[in-house]
């Protein structure tokens, strides 16, 4: 079914980005704001309420390889979700064949981590696939359609989960080593099923190695592979993350490999470079020899001829940096911004947060690679008051010629901060987005209830990291009332 050209909801659907086989990605603007972005069309084979399980779990995810999904609904009976446009697309698009093992040891650690990640919320992928890696422009991967089932012959499905679809975390090791096998060898695992045998478990015992279908792949890479993708859910590596680890040192292990038998190079044309030099600088020095009352010259020393020779020292342009970029207020509306200093947030010292703000930090920190070009505080569409928890939503544009992710965004509270049980931030990258960051504060650590009227904004790589970026917005609630 093509929807192209018709809207949904808020939604007007452009162009099919891709289409799989229960689902249709389509590049749609969103009303009234004119952003673009990725919008998921399901088809009537899953349930909706599926899907809505399944968006509300990745909520709880903030890791900087999970691309964020900005809205679910439902329109004409059909599951819809809203997530951020990546017009590189999935990691088959980009590389349409085998991935360079550079690349591969570039994203492999950040899709292990992702998944990592959502392990420690309990969260399971379970449909790890290529079209569920999507890539930026600078080569970094992001991993979306959590919690969506596969089909039951899914060569990246594990063995048990097409035998009764009941799986744990280790599923998704298995699919880790399944997308592993098609970047290394540019082809999906498919095995030729055993005959008059339907047992799930046996149908991996013909897979073909991945050396029988590219002879370079170093042995021990291909170890890796087949371990990661054992019948046998306890023989695999415990975790993604052991895995990445373990490819690591492999890769590392056979470049050293190729490095060693590689023919070292003649130092032939250095000798001939200096020679060249030599004979101009002598030429030169007998030409002025011989001009009339010209004065005598004594040879050049051999350590000028050096210098001649010498490249700039790479150090000069490292020290070139971007300036930082300037704050931006947002108040409470979203029609007006004041323009306020950042103050400093007095908070109880805890374990969960001991913070200063950026703009009273002794210490330089990085400057950021991109610029927050506007922050507005944007309404929520059901206004909810808890007396613990506070959400809310930013309409952000960041300008930068790298695609990011630059780190999350984080919110901080001032006098009550270190009675912050909870952070969520939310990942930003370049160009418009809608980002959601959440507090949760210990009302047990409250006498009386108290009154915050103001939030101060960071961006930081981790909660714990470093500042690149701080503001503050008018902002007033009373917590544990």
């Amino acid at each position: 079914m093509n929807l192209t050209g018709q809207t949904l909801g808020d939604f007007q659907l452009q162009s099919i980005i891709a289409h799989g086989p229960r689902a249709t990605l389509y590049r749609a603007r969103q009303l009234p704001v004119a952003r673009t972005l990725a919008f998921k069309v399901y088809d009537e084979t899953l349930d909706p309420d599926r899907v809505r399980e399944a968006y509300e779990a990745t909520q709880a995810l903030t890791h900087a390889h999970v691309l964020p999904v900005d809205g679910f609904d439902v329109q004409r009976g059909l599951a819809c979700v809203a997530m951020r446009y990546m017009p590189i697309g999935s990691l088959r698009a980009r590389w349409r064949g085998v991935v360079p093992l550079p690349d591969i040891a570039r994203i492999l650690p950040q899709i292990a981590a992702a998944l990592d990640h959502a392990h420690a919320h309990g969260v399971a992928h379970h449909n790890l696939k290529p079209a569920n890696i999507l890539i930026d422009h600078p080569g970094n991967a992001f991993v979306t359609d959590f919690g969506i089932p596969p089909l039951p012959d899914s060569p990246y499905a594990a063995p048990e989960q097409a035998r009764d679809g009941q799986a744990d975390a280790r599923a998704d090791v298995y699919a880790l080593g399944a997308l592993l096998y098609e970047m290394l060898t540019g082809r999906a695992p498919i095995a030729r099923r055993p005959r008059g045998d339907d047992r799930a478990n046996a149908r991996m015992v013909d897979l073909p190695s991945p050396r029988s279908i590219r002879a370079g792949i170093p042995p021990a890479v291909e170890a890796v592979v087949v371990r990661a993708m054992s019948i046998d859910p306890e023989s695999r590596y415990a975790t993604p993350g052991a895995l990445a680890e373990a490819f690591a040192e492999a890769a590392e292990i056979a470049l050293g490999e190729q490095a060693a038998v590689r023919p070292a190079r003649s130092p032939l044309w250095r000798w001939l470079a200096l020679g060249a030099i030599g004979l101009l600088a002598a030429i030169g020095l007998l030409v002025a020899a011989n001009q009339p009352g010209a004065p005598a010259v004594s040879p050049p020393s051999p350590t000028a001829i050096v210098v001649l020779t010498g490249m700039p020292s790479p150090t000069a342009t490292a020290r070139a940096s971007t300036p930082a970029p300037t704050a931006r207020v947002a108040t409470a509306s979203a029609t007006t911004r004041t323009a306020t200093p950042v103050l400093t947030r007095s908070a109880t010292p805890s374990a969960s947060a001991t913070r200063t703000p950026a703009a009273t930090l002794p210490t330089r920190t990085p400057t950021p690679a991109f610029q927050v070009v506007s922050l507005e505080l944007k309404p929520p569409p059901i206004r909810v008051e808890f007396a613990n928890r506070l959400e809310l939503l930013f309409d952000v544009i960041v300008q930068s010629s790298n695609g990011g992710p630059f780190g999350q965004l984080f919110a901080y509270l001032p006098d009550i901060d270190g009675l912050v049980t909870t952070r969520i931030g939310a990942q930003v990258t370049t160009g418009a987005q809608v980002l959601k960051v959440t507090l949760v504060v210990d009302c047990a650590g409250l006498p009386q209830p108290a009154t915050t009227h103001r939030i101060f904004l960071e961006i930081r790589p981790t909660d714990r990291g470093p500042t690149l970026y701080a503001t503050a917005i008018e902002y007033t609630k009373t917590w544990c009332r």
